[in-house]
């Protein structure tokens, strides 16, 4: 004879195919599954705290400069030349396309998709557009080397006789690879002179306001 808690329940007499009764199962099905999914999730959770700690914080991701990323191209190209993977004609695409790239995103336009003569026609007015208070003699020294930077590079670029007359090695190569250098790195200290001088206005009309709110009280 079986007991049961709601009563006796003899399994002999005739109730064999019965629905077993729900004093018999201490826990419901939802709930093993909800216990389930909590032991999973705190599964989940230790081996992500465990994961990371052995791996470490996760590396922020680093934006370089346009004058960065170009200085760093210019130093690759150095190399190249002086290992000789390069020929002149490879060496000067790769110029322009690292120069264009630069002019193109400190003075937004698309120098990687414009003509030499589009380039120096439009850069006077991009110069005066980014850095409004650089005087008109640096402006034209700007667009005077970036003239005579694109013109070369052209010329080793198209010329037929580029390669006969200059060689990876010659010092005309490498004065335009220092020109460019140089011009890149005075532009990027333009950059910073215009950079300090916004900040140093938008601290001013910040101090004039909070000067005015108080005379206000």
């Amino acid at each position: 004879m079986i007991f049961s808690v709601y009563g006796i329940h003899d399994p002999s007499t005739a109730f064999n195919d019965i629905k077993p009764l729900p004093e018999f199962s201490p826990f419901g099905l939802g709930l093993l599954a909800v216990f389930a999914l909590l032991t999973l999730l705190i599964l989940s959770l230790l081996y992500w705290v465990l994961f990371k700690r052995r791996k470490g914080p996760t590396p922020l991701l680093v934006v370089k400069k346009p004058h960065e990323v170009a200085l760093e191209e210019l130093l690759s190209l150095r190399q190249q030349r002086n290992t000789s993977e390069l020929d002149i004609r490879q060496l000067a695409a790769a110029l322009s396309l690292t120069f264009r790239g630069y002019l193109e995103a400190v003075f937004k336009f698309s120098a990687t998709e414009a003509t030499s003569k589009e380039i120096i026609s439009v850069l006077p007015q991009r110069i005066a557009k980014m850095l409004p208070m650089l005087k008109q003699e640096r402006l034209s020294e700007v667009v005077q080397e970036s003239s005579s930077i694109l013109n070369f590079i052209q010329y080793l670029c198209f010329a037929d006789d580029s390669q006969q007359k200059y060689f990876l090695e010659g010092r005309e190569v490498e004065d335009v690879l220092t020109k460019t250098e140089r011009l890149i790195r005075s532009l990027n200290q333009d950059f910073e002179s215009e950079e300090e001088r916004r900040s140093s206005s938008a601290n001013s009309k910040a101090h004039d306001v909070q000067g005015d709110a108080g005379y206000a009280v």
